[in-house]
């Protein structure tokens, strides 16, 4: 919780720009415990 505590407490101050400028996705890289790789969309 302290990191995600410490990022939010960096990006409290952000503009609506500064949020624009990051990109957003859905996508994301996962790797399960037999080392299998693959990507996990949400709709």
């Amino acid at each position: 919780m302290k990191t995600l505590r410490d990022w939010a407490k960096a990006h409290l101050n952000w503009t609506y720009e500064d949020w624009t400028s990051i990109l957003w996705t859905d996508e994301t890289w996962v790797e399960d415990r037999r080392h299998s790789r693959g990507w996990v969309t949400r709709s």
